[in-house]
C-alpha cells in the first residue's frame, strides 16, 4: 500500500515539474508576482506539507503510520485546493483538481485499510495499544 501511494506522488511530482516549467515561460508582473508570494506565504506560513519532518521511530503500529498518512494527505488537499484559488489557466486547474480527486480517493483508501486493521506492528513486535 505504501509503495503503491509513492508512485503515486511520484505522478504528482512530474505534473508540478511540467506546471513549473510551464508556469516559467508564462510573462508575468513582478509585483503582481511577489504580491501572490506574499499571500501564500501569509496563509501557510511555517507549514511545511512534508512527512519528512515525521518522527516515523515513535509510531508504534501500522494504524499510527496509517493515521499520520491520512493526515498528510488531507493537507495535501487543502494545500492543492488553495493554491488553485491561484491559478488562472483551466487546463493546468484541471489537471490540479485532478490530483485533488486522487488525494481525496488515498484519504478514502488510507481510512478503509485503517478501519479494517488494528493495532499491528510496525516491526514485528505487538503493540499494547
Amino acid at each position: 500500500m505504501l509503495q503503491w501511494l509513492a508512485e503515486e506522488e511520484v505522478e504528482h511530482v512530474k505534473w508540478f515539474t511540467q506546471f513549473k516549467e510551464k508556469a516559467a515561460t508564462l510573462a508575468e508582473d513582478p509585483k503582481l508576482e511577489e504580491m501572490g508570494k506574499a499571500i501564500l506565504q501569509g496563509v501557510l506560513g511555517d507549514q511545511a506539507f512534508s512527512i519528512k519532518d515525521a518522527d516515523f521511530s515513535k509510531l508504534e503500529d501500522i494504524n499510527s503510520l496509517l493515521e499520520l498518512s491520512v493526515e498528510f494527505e488531507k493537507d495535501t488537499v487543502l494545500f492543492y485546493e488553495m493554491l488553485g484559488a491561484f491559478i488562472d489557466d483551466e487546463e493546468i486547474l484541471g489537471q490540479l483538481d485532478k490530483i485533488i480527486e486522487e488525494e481525496k480517493r488515498h484519504v478514502q483508501q488510507l481510512q478503509e485499510f485503517l478501519e479494517k486493521k488494528t493495532a499491528l506492528p510496525v516491526n514485528g513486535v505487538p503493540s499494547l495499544a
